[in-house]
């Protein structure tokens, strides 16, 4: 896992992440590996679906929290393993935000 720690790494920081996101990124891919107990490249697709359900429905992670595992998920697979996997189910994770328009409009009638 160490190989694939420094090549995620590596990646990143070519891509221009702060060190912030670096953190992030790899702490999800960790989480990932600890759930499966297997290295990256032998998780399947299906397998990622159900850790996003798993942690959405059973661990009850925010939609943003499972965003930033996604985000770093994809950037591992993509980058660093060269995989191109669709999830679909994350699709549903968004957070509903407020046009800009509209918590503009709220801010304003309180002054």
């Amino acid at each position: 896992m160490k190989d694939y720690y420094e090549k995620s790494i590596r990646a990143l920081q070519l891509a221009g992440m702060s060190e912030r996101t670096q953190e992030c990124y790899t702490r999800a891919v960790r989480l990932l590996v600890d759930f499966y107990k297997k290295t990256p490249d032998q998780i399947s697709e299906p397998e990622l679906e159900d850790y996003f359900l798993h942690r959405r429905n059973t661990d009850k992670w925010s939609a943003a929290t499972l965003r930033i595992a996604y985000s770093g998920i994809k950037f591992f697979f993509v980058n660093v393993l060269q995989r191109y996997c669709q999830l679909n189910c994350v699709n549903s994770l968004s957070l509903q935000l407020l046009p800009k328009r509209q918590i503009l409009s709220h801010f304003s009638k309180r002054v």
